[in-house]
């Protein structure tokens, strides 16, 4: 009996003083291990996302910034556990998903880089476990003490109000790309909308001549950038931003008080609460990060 017993002490501890050359111990955290091999895995596929995102990092900084997420990683778990907050199979597929869509992969394509990269599943998933567990027990554990109040909600919308927002009166013209230069031509005295809108009509393709109003809040975003740049009243030079080569002039813009429907404010009111909780959160784990027991190594 005795034997047995002095086998299993070896055979514990044994491993650990024979491949200390080649795995060590990174941290210890409340009294789990993280080790250099998990962080080394970790870090492989860190490395890789960095290159998919055209961001360079040395060997050095991408070891230490995963192995302090790792131990942050394995501080939230523990105190979700608490409450009994896991993640399950469908949960970690679904969060996959969303990596793959942040990521431009195609499905099953975040698994096909773990398995190009060699890298053992089990250890680098825990990272997406964590963030999954940790968002669970904000909404289901720390939502109940933050609350949004009514005048929470109306002092925004009423600075929101007070913001100088915009609407753009614009007509476009839709032509040719060989039509462009002797339009732009016979458009130099072109100086009203209503004079756009005819000539658009008169010179374009049907459709053109088009007069509507966008705000900022509507606009695309390249429709945008081509207008917000563009002076009241003056004609926009010819720009293709869609296959049909069309031309956009501003009529008028103008300051506008928006108004808020109900579903409006409840979005307004979800975004405070989402601040809100986020700020509440990154306190609390501060807080239980500080009376953690944590070892680390360097």
């Amino acid at each position: 009996m005795l034997k047995k017993v002095l086998y299993l002490f070896l055979f514990l501890l044994f491993p650990i003083n024979l491949f200390a050359s080649e795995v060590a111990i990174r941290a210890i955290v409340n009294g789990d291990i993280i080790t250099s091999y998990d962080v080394e895995q970790r870090a492989k596929l860190s490395h890789e996302l960095l290159k998919l995102n055209k961001y360079t990092m040395s060997d050095s900084e991408i070891e230490n910034k995963v192995l302090d997420e790792m131990i942050d990683d394995k501080i939230k778990v523990a105190e979700a556990s608490r409450f009994g907050i896991h993640i399950t199979p469908i949960e970690l597929d679904e969060a996959k998903k969303r990596m793959e869509k942040y990521l431009n992969l195609p499905d099953g394509g975040y698994d096909k880089l773990v398995k190009k990269l060699d890298i053992e599943p089990s250890i680098v998933n825990k990272q997406i476990e964590a963030d999954v567990i940790w968002m669970k027990f904000m909404y289901s554990v720390l939502r109940s003490y933050v609350k949004v109040t009514d005048s929470e909600l109306d002092l925004l919308i009423e600075n929101m109000k007070n913001e100088k927002q915009f609407q753009y009166e614009i007509s476009s013209i839709i032509a040719e790309k060989s039509q462009i230069k002797s339009l732009s031509e016979k458009m130099k005295n072109i100086s009203t909308c209503d004079d756009f809108i005819k000539f658009a009509k008169q010179n374009g393709k049907a459709g053109s001549g088009l007069k509507f109003t966008l705000t900022d809040k509507q606009m695309d975003k390249k429709l945008h950038n081509l207008l917000s740049h563009t002076q009241v009243l003056k004609l926009t030079p010819f720009t293709q931003i869609n296959d049909n080569n069309t031309a956009f002039f501003i009529c008028d813009k103008s300051q506008f008080t928006p108004e808020f429907s109900n579903e409006e404010k409840e979005e307004i009111r979800f975004s405070i609460l989402q601040n809100k909780l986020d700020a509440f959160s990154n306190k609390y784990f501060e807080k239980i990060k500080a009376s953690s027991v944590i070892d680390k190594k360097y």
